[in-house]
């Protein structure tokens, strides 16, 4: 693996804990998450991260982007692929797999 992968990889994961501890950050002012859309992006980083390693949850993170936004507008929002290392979209896209329109290929 080369320096710049390394890198890469130490930004991508300091910008996700920088996003979930802003959006905890907020439910814990508000008492609430303001939609599930907020707590389907809270829920996926939180695995990414390792915080929250059940796939169940990772499933059900796509159900509220899905149900809060539909498949274009939650689902595949680029706010919320924006940060994800590529080395866990395929497992996201695995277990999202018949969510909506979703399909894993």
């Amino acid at each position: 693996m080369s320096i710049t992968s390394c890198t890469t990889c130490q930004q991508s994961m300091w910008n996700i804990e920088h996003e979930h501890r802003a959006i905890q950050e907020l439910v814990a002012q508000r008492g609430q998450y303001r939609n599930g859309y907020e707590e389907g992006r809270q829920l996926l980083l939180a695995y990414i991260l390792g915080k929250q390693p059940n796939t169940d949850a990772l499933k059900r993170a796509g159900y509220l982007l899905y149900n809060c936004s539909g498949y274009e507008g939650g689902m595949q929002d680029p706010l919320v692929w924006e940060f994800i290392p590529k080395c866990y979209r395929n497992k996201i896209s695995l277990h999202w797999n018949g969510i909506g329109g979703w399909s894993h290929n």
